[in-house]
């Protein structure tokens, strides 16, 4: 079986954060329903989400991550 990185927008990420808010769905449906190929991934944007504590900072770490990384 081979791997593919999977690289995912920072809108899609906001969005499946705030779809999963609003909706109250299981991590598992939102992964599905977005087609991301792994619940960790859901999940480790909830947590990030949860961790700074609003949409609008999740959205600015988001940033700072993309940022940092086109530095490299």
């Amino acid at each position: 079986m081979s791997r593919t990185n999977n690289s995912y927008s920072n809108e899609l990420k906001l969005e499946v954060v705030q779809a999963y808010l609003k909706d109250n769905e299981r991590m598992q449906k939102m992964a599905d329903r977005y087609e991301i190929r792994n619940i960790s991934q859901v999940k480790a944007w909830i947590k990030k989400y949860k961790e700074v504590g609003s949409i609008q900072a999740f959205e600015r770490l988001l940033i700072q991550i993309v940022i940092t990384l086109s530095k490299k």
